[in-house]
């Protein structure tokens, strides 16, 4: 008995423990993410949803961006969605008639095929017409 307690409180069996879980818990992580979803909402400058408005996602690579984007449209609540992506770093700006373009603003996952939410709604500032 007191040989496994020693075995156990060994510092190297408890790293090794605690290695192990930090493994497990992110492959967990990993199996439950790994849908290569993205997905967010785009709104005005009061916070109103922008429907019909085209979200551009650029690949980043090792040349810099695509030139081709991968366009989705926005629907009634403002909100898009890109399926089956192996991104890890992409691009997005959105574009709508009647607003000013969006700046490209730039994202970094994980790892390829990660289930990923826009932190914050992209925001298009109407246009001014003379």
């Amino acid at each position: 008995m007191a040989l496994v307690k020693k075995i156990v409180l060994n510092r190297y069996f408890i790293t090794l423990g605690t290695i192990l879980m930090i493994i497990f818990a992110w492959n967990m992580y990993v199996i439950g993410n790994n849908g290569g979803i993205i997905t967010g909402i785009v709104t005005d400058d009061k916070g109103n949803p922008v429907s019909d408005a085209t979200v551009s996602l650029y690949v980043a690579g090792s040349a810099g961006l695509l030139s081709t984007p991968l366009n989705a449209g926005t629907d009634g609540r403002g909100e898009f969605t890109y399926t089956d992506h192996e991104l890890i770093e992409f691009t997005i700006d959105v574009d709508k008639d009647g607003f000013v373009r969006s700046e490209k603003q730039r994202y970094h996952t994980l790892f390829r095929k990660q289930n990923f939410q826009i932190p914050k709604p992209i925001v298009l500032i109407p246009s001014i017409s003379p």
